[in-house]
């Protein structure tokens, strides 16, 4: 018996020791991708960021228009990146800022440099309820307060003045 004793000993380590690697494996894994979903939100949000600024001026020349079809290119390739990472609740709100967006870009003229004022408050909303849902799914319920929410939705209405 005694013979056998280093012999379980090793195995029992090497039985640990390959848990062990699996389990860090399985946390490390978790973290890159937690990592790559952080990136592809900000380079969204940044993108919405950019479009509306940019659609702002679209109505001004062919140079601005330019910039925006580029800024839409990039902001099309930021949103592709969203649907491989997003939950359900963040793709529905996403879409939803889509088309919110889309509704406000339509409504911008010669006449209406500024588009629609409640469309472009909706989009504006539904950014911030997007920042929301991303926010939850990231950080988790207890991160999202309403004072936040709330805070933010002022700040995103207020600057659609």
């Amino acid at each position: 018996m005694s013979n056998y004793v280093p012999l379980l000993v090793t195995i029992i380590g090497a039985i640990v020791a390959g848990i062990t690697y699996v389990v860090q494996k399985k946390i490390d894994r978790g973290e890159t991708l937690l990592r790559e979903k952080k990136e592809a939100y900000r380079s969204y949000l940044a993108a919405l960021t950019d479009v509306s600024r940019d659609a702002l001026y679209a109505s001004i020349d062919d140079a601005h228009m330019r910039v925006l079809n580029e800024t839409n290119a990039r902001a099309s390739h930021a949103y592709d990146s969203v649907q491989l990472y997003a939950s359900e609740q963040v793709l529905r709100t996403a879409a939803a800022v889509e088309t919110a967006l889309l509704d406000w870009r339509l409504s911008l003229s010669e006449e209406q440099k500024h588009g629609d004022a409640d469309a472009r408050k909706n989009f504006l909303i539904k950014r911030s309820e997007l920042i929301k849902e991303m926010r939850i799914e990231l950080f988790g319920d207890e991160s999202v307060d309403l004072a936040t929410s709330a805070s933010l939705q002022r700040m995103l209405w207020n600057g659609a003045k």
